[in-house]
Formats: structure tokens, C-alpha cells, sequence
């Protein structure tokens, strides 16, 4: 597993950890939203490092999910 797959699932787990308030909803509403923007955003610039612009997907909203 590459550590930008390593990165993601650990993201992933921590927004359904019941003890994060937006458990419900934050992955399938919003990070799965950001996801699709930042992939057709590096498709309209094609000079972007599409690895960079996925970990700051993961890590944009970090600061809500590192307490857990």
C-alpha cells in the first residue's frame, strides 16, 4: 500500500470514528465532495501534482479529526 493509500484509509477511519462529531456524514458529504472537485480541478490544470493535490484533500479539515 503506498503511503498516499496508507494517508487516505487513516483519514477515512478517523471521520467514522463514532467519537467524531460529523461521524455521519463528513466522509460520504464532504470529503467524497472535495475528492471529485480536486480530481476535475487537476484535470483542468494538468500542471498540478496530483499526489499533493490528494493529500491536502486528506488533510485539509485534519485539524477536526486529530483529537480522535
Amino acid at each position: 500500500m503506498s503511503q498516499l493509500e496508507q494517508l487516505k484509509k487513516y483519514v477515512i477511519d478517523k471521520t467514522f470514528n463514532k467519537e467524531f462529531i460529523y461521524h455521519k456524514w463528513f466522509y460520504e458529504y464532504h470529503l467524497k465532495f472535495v475528492e471529485q472537485l480536486a480530481k476535475e480541478l487537476c484535470e483542468l490544470y494538468p500542471q498540478a501534482d496530483s499526489n499533493i493535490v490528494q493529500i491536502m484533500v486528506r488533510i485539509h479539515d485534519y485539524d477536526k479529526i486529530s483529537d480522535i
